[in-house]
């Protein structure tokens, strides 16, 4: 008997999850990519442009179309930098970048798990503050040819930065991350 409960609050949580889903793309629909012209100024200014199996532009087409299945089961959405460059860059102020995210909440909510690397990302950002520490980079002279290896400052780069300190960092990183989750759930 427990476990036919156990089935029945199953499908009521995934009937709630559904509801949500649905009510989100279709707020997104109506809000977001009925303005998107095509313009292809979000690809022009995307740094994963070439990464992705998707430019940008097409994504929003795609989306406006009704291809949500489709997009949820590309790797685009988990390819995409959020950089929000899309979003600047664009001239009615609509953005991929809103859709993915949404997209990728979509997939986390369904019980797809986010690639390994977004796991690795996270975990270094509570560890470190930072995503990844800096490296020495090699230098080819223009003039001389010769080689050389610097850090950032060699490279007129400033000193990376981190927070000043970490556990008010984690803390807050976490509150943030929280307080998202909880807002995709109302």
């Amino acid at each position: 008997m427990a476990n036919l409960v156990d089935q029945m609050s199953a499908a009521e949580s995934a009937k709630d999850v559904y509801r949500l889903e649905q009510r989100m793309l279709r707020e997104m629909k109506e809000n977001i990519t009925d303005q998107c012209v095509q313009c292809v100024k979000c690809t022009a200014g995307c740094p994963a442009m070439k990464l992705l199996e998707l430019h940008p532009h097409e994504i929003m087409a795609l989306f406006n179309l009704g291809f949500t299945e489709e997009l949820l089961r590309s790797e685009v959405i988990w390819t995409c930098l959020t950089c929000f460059k899309c979003k600047e860059r664009c001239p009615q102020k609509v953005a991929p970048v809103d859709v993915i995210l949404l997209l990728r909440s979509i997939a986390v909510a369904r019980g797809t798990p986010p690639p390994a690397g977004f796991a690795s990302v996270l975990q270094a950002l509570m560890d470190r503050g930072i995503i990844q520490e800096p490296v020495e980079v090699m230098l080819k002279s223009v003039k001389t040819g010769k080689k050389r290896f610097s850090d950032r400052s060699g490279c007129s780069l400033p000193a990376a930065s981190r927070p000043k300190d970490l556990e008010k960092f984690k803390e807050a990183f976490t509150n943030a991350l929280v307080q998202a989750m909880s807002e995709e759930g109302t």
